[in-house]
Formats: structure tokens, C-alpha cells, sequence
């Protein structure tokens, strides 16, 4: 049963009335503002309107040069990032390279090697009849949409690293492109 809502207390003075509603900040409960010295905003989509694929490649192009100021090779300066590959709910698993789609019961249906899809055979290898633990060190969520242009740029790295020939540790490769997004989330 809906308990009724007295809208008498929520007018808005009437000097205040003439702000459009869309100007205006709405909240779930009253806040007591009297004793409040500074307001901080969580600009996690919520209050802002972002350009996502400008911001991609804002992202990606600053953590790429943070990447070969570390000592990864300029080829990846030149690289196109697919940031259409990843969606948010994958999983990477450091330890392979890999990107991983799971059903609801933690059951890997899909995974990529870099932006290659791994063979059956190496899925079921590897996955098989194996419920994933995410909340271990070998993984890492992609929840967010900062994640994705994260994932992008591993992903992408991963391909290009091999394709040159280098023995790739792909647990220090995710630290490290971790390390030079957010350093570039900073600048």
C-alpha cells in the first residue's frame, strides 16, 4: 500500500520557483545543507554528460604514451584501438591474456586472446567445467566505462606484443596499462 505524501512541504519558495526544472538539483530524501561546508560530486555519468568516444580516445592515446614512456614499443602509438571490442561484465584473466564473457553461473562462454577468439579446444582447456573465483588476484572486472578503453589498450597490446615477438607477461602488462590510465585520468 503507497502511504500518501503530503506535497505541502516541497513547494519551493516562490523566489525559487522561477529556476526550471531542469536547473534544478533533486534528491531522494530532505539534506540538512545547514552545516555543510564544501559539496564534492562523483562525475561517474551521474551528473554529467560525457562524449564517451572522445573520452576513449583521450584515454587511450595518454595511457599509450605513458606505456612507451615505460619502455613498450612506439608501434603501439600507431595502433588503432577497437573500442567497440569490450563491453562492460567481461573479465581479464592476467595470468593468459585473455578476455572473458561469462554466462550468470560464472561459466566462461567466450574468450579472447588479445582480440583474437580462442579455439574451443583452448576454452575448454582452460575453462571447462571451471567456475570462475573474479574476486581472486587473477582477475579483474570490467564494470565500469572507464574500463573499457582500459581493455581496449590490454587487449590490443597483448596482439602487437606477440605479433613483434616479445615474451609477454601479461599480468605485469595489465599493472602497468592500469598504472598509465589511471596516471592519465590524473593529468
Amino acid at each position: 500500500m503507497q502511504l500518501p505524501l503530503s506535497t505541502l512541504d516541497l513547494a519551493l519558495p516562490p523566489e525559487e520557483a522561477s529556476l526550471p526544472p531542469a536547473a534544478r538539483i533533486y534528491c531522494c530524501r530532505n539534506l540538512r545543507m545547514d552545516h555543510i561546508e564544501m559539496v564534492g560530486f562523483d562525475m561517474d555519468y551521474t551528473l554529467a554528460i560525457y562524449h564517451q568516444a572522445e573520452m576513449d580516445r583521450q584515454s587511450i592515446e595518454a595511457t599509450v604514451k605513458k606505456l612507451v614512456d615505460r619502455g613498450y614499443p612506439e608501434s603501439l602509438l600507431t595502433m588503432n584501438y577497437r573500442i567497440d571490442f569490450p563491453v562492460r561484465g567481461l573479465l581479464v584473466d592476467k595470468k593468459y591474456g585473455h578476455v572473458l564473457k561469462m554466462d550468470r553461473y560464472k561459466y566462461v562462454k567466450q574468450a579472447y586472446h588479445g582480440l583474437k577468439p580462442l579455439d574451443a579446444d583452448t576454452r575448454r582447456k582452460l575453462y571447462h567445467a571451471v567456475q570462475i573465483k573474479p574476486a581472486t588476484s587473477r582477475y579483474h572486472w570490467v564494470d565500469t566505462l572507464y574500463a573499457l578503453s582500459e581493455v581496449a589498450v590490454y587487449a590490443a597490446a597483448v596482439e602487437e606484443l606477440e605479433r613483434l615477438g616479445d615474451t609477454v607477461d601479461y599480468e605485469k602488462l595489465f599493472t602497468d596499462v592500469r598504472e598509465c590510465i589511471d596516471l592519465s585520468h590524473q593529468d
